[in-house]
């Protein structure tokens, strides 16, 4: 009977993507439908008090109107606006300049 060849170990070292994960109360804007947004938002906004709303280049207008959604139609106040300008790099290689605005809103306080 012949014993089995024994593994030999890679000596390279794995390396694993890091992969960045927003915390539960960030929504990320994209391409789909402002009510898709809306609905993402309502869970954090009711159940942790707060959501942050990012979105870059031509995301910005979704991004203010789930704000005016959420103000209009869930009495959710607006608590800070930052905007700014992030460098992107393309798959040629070239870096570009996008637009970015993150609005923070909470639940409005009853009196």
């Amino acid at each position: 009977m012949q014993k089995p060849a024994p593994v030999q170990e890679s000596k390279q070292p794995t390396t694993t993507p890091t992969i960045e994960v927003a915390p539960a109360n960030v929504i990320r804007i994209g391409k789909k439908p402002v009510k898709s947004y809306v609905a993402a938002a309502l869970e954090p906004l009711l159940k942790q008090g707060s959501v942050i709303l990012q979105a870059r280049g031509r995301n910005i207008n979704t991004a203010v109107d789930v704000e005016e959604y959420l103000k209009n139609r869930y009495n959710a106040v607006l608590e800070d606006v930052k905007i700014g300008t992030a460098e992107i790099e393309t798959k040629e290689g070239r870096k570009i300049n996008r637009s970015t605005i993150e609005i923070r809103m909470a639940i409005a306080k009853k009196k």
